[in-house]
């Protein structure tokens, strides 16, 4: 009879290891892509932390878990947060102390008794594993529309605020209307597409072009646009910047243009 028992726990130990290990795996990949950001260098950016949240152990990705999902009130989050932890401990307790715990399976009542903890902490299991399964699924999803978006984007800043839009379009369509997506566009790269852009369209038959429309131009595409442009576009190593009279009478203002050779 204990044979046949103990045949069952080893099927069971099976089972809620499968479970677990599912719950870290999929964890692992959905971690990383909570947040996406449109960049020259997001995927970069993903790349690095796919790769290192592959080291993390499963206790470190619960509490990143539980840190990252969302509740309506406090009591919600302590409710969920204690049954992560009761989902952790019950796989730490498989793998390091179960059998100690129940008398070495010597008898057929702690056969039992381990047989009824195995299936109790399934249930627990596979109740983390579905909400788990859904941050999944949402993320793949998520991270699909991210990458078909980046594979039609224009070049430069303004196609990537394109790119970012219509990505943030995508996801509300399949999460809802409060999704929102951060853009980052480098404050170089910017400057550098407007300073080109003014001079394309509104440079001087000698070459210069007057610098002051630069900042109108930042805020009308983008947000949170920084202070000390003029300084900042400096760094451009590929325009000159002077003080130059833009008429005769007119006063002097700043003014670029592209350096020769």
């Amino acid at each position: 009879m204990v044979a046949e028992l103990k045949g069952q726990i080893e099927q069971r130990i099976g089972r809620n290891l499968l479970r677990y290990q599912m719950v870290e795996a999929r964890l692992k990949a959905a971690l990383p892509l909570r947040h996406i950001t449109v960049s020259s260098e997001g995927l970069d950016v993903l790349a690095r932390a796919v790769d290192d949240q592959k080291k993390w152990t499963l206790g470190k990705l619960v509490d990143a878990y539980g840190e990252a999902i969302e509740t309506c009130c406090a009591e919600s989050k302590a409710h969920f947060q204690e049954r992560l932890q009761g989902f952790l401990d019950a796989r730490n307790r498989l793998v390091h102390h179960l059998v100690q715990e129940h008398g070495g399976l010597s008898t057929r009542e702690a056969c039992e008794a381990c047989i009824e903890r195995l299936d109790t902490d399934y249930r627990l299991a596979e109740d983390v594993a579905l909400q788990v399964h859904d941050v999944y699924r949402t993320a793949m999803e998520s991270v699909a529309s991210f990458v078909d978006a980046w594979a039609v984007a224009e070049p430069g800043p303004s196609g990537m605020g394109r790119m970012a839009d219509r990505y943030a379009e995508r996801l509300a369509e399949r999460f809802g209307s409060d999704v929102q997506v951060e853009l980052q566009v480098p404050p170089l790269e910017a400057l550098a597409e407007i300073l080109a852009e003014l001079e394309r369209n509104h440079a001087g038959g000698d070459g210069w072009t007057a610098f002051h429309p630069v900042g109108s131009e930042l805020r009308r595409r983008y947000e949170n646009v920084p202070g000390h442009l003029l300084q900042m576009a400096k760094q451009l190593d590929q325009y000159e910047f002077v003080e130059r009279n833009v008429r005769e009478g007119a006063g002097a203002s700043w003014m670029f243009r592209r350096r020769v050779g």
